[in-house]
């Protein structure tokens, strides 16, 4: 096991924060785009519909697509958006 030498401070690892609002929301539309209902499940309203599995995964990657648009450097923003 790696112990630090007395007197340096450990190691820092920076932390950005992303937003978690709504992700659970999204990852429920995003699991029916990636798996489209078949049979008569087609016809309840997306909104009356529930996954038939855990949608955690969906939720991961829709939390690494906010953090990847939040990295993004300035110079790769179209010109003229704010």
């Amino acid at each position: 096991m790696a112990t630090n030498s007395p007197g340096k401070p450990p190691p820092t690892i920076p932390i950005t924060p992303v937003d978690e609002r709504y992700s659970t929301l999204e990852a429920r539309d995003r699991y029916w785009q990636m798996y489209p209902p078949q049979g008569l499940t087609r016809l309840i309203p997306q909104g009356m519909r529930s996954p038939p599995r855990a949608i955690d995964d969906i939720v991961a990657i829709i939390l690494v697509e906010r953090y990847l648009r939040l990295a993004k450097p300035e110079s790769t923003k179209p010109a003229g958006l704010i």
